[in-house]
């Protein structure tokens, strides 16, 4: 009779899914070697996924700090103070709803100045006949007529040279002014 409490030996049962060599145990689906290996490489991939991520946050706050970021969020937060007002300023639409500039953005002096913005329906700031974008004079004159004050300070900040602009104060101060409005 056979003693049932030692087992027989017998072949290994497994193979490795990877080289294909035979092996005892199955804790994975791969020989010893061939786990360490992977392991190795797991963790090398892992090491350059970390440097990549570590890179591009750099890159992020880089970018963030850079002129031409604050300027294009100093352009946000202007467009929407000006968007702040609720309905358009020519018709009184409330819906879909444009910042525009009276005098254009290319001029830094008036280009977040407040009293520079008008917030018009999509219509009254560029599809209409009458708009500020398809004809300028109309809208020269409703400025006239209807923010005669506005005018009088444009005309006169306008010709005004701007050498440089701190964005990173300006960008707060607009913040502020978000808040209040």
């Amino acid at each position: 009779m056979q003693d049932l409490s030692v087992k027989p030996r017998t072949k290994s049962k497994y193979l490795c899914a990877n080289c294909q060599t035979r092996y005892r145990y199955n804790l994975s689906k791969y020989c010893w070697k061939c786990k360490q290996t992977l392991e190795k490489e797991r963790l090398k991939t892992k090491r350059k996924k970390e440097k990549v991520k570590q890179r591009k946050q750099i890159l992020r706050k880089r970018k963030a700090q850079s002129p031409t970021r604050q300027k294009k969020d100093c352009d946000i937060l202007w467009s929407k103070i000006v968007k702040k007002k609720g309905a358009c300023e020519v018709c009184g639409k409330k819906l879909n709803l444009n910042s525009h500039h009276i005098v254009g953005r290319k001029n830094l002096t008036l280009r977040f100045d407040l009293r520079n913005g008008c917030c018009l329906c999509a219509g009254c700031h560029k599809f209409y006949q009458q708009s500020a974008h398809e004809d300028p004079l109309w809208f020269a004159d409703w400025v006239k007529q209807n923010r005669p004050s506005d005018y009088a300070y444009l005309q006169e900040q306008r010709n005004k040279k701007t050498l440089s602009i701190d964005y990173i104060s300006l960008k707060s101060e607009l913040e502020n002014k978000l808040r209040l409005v």
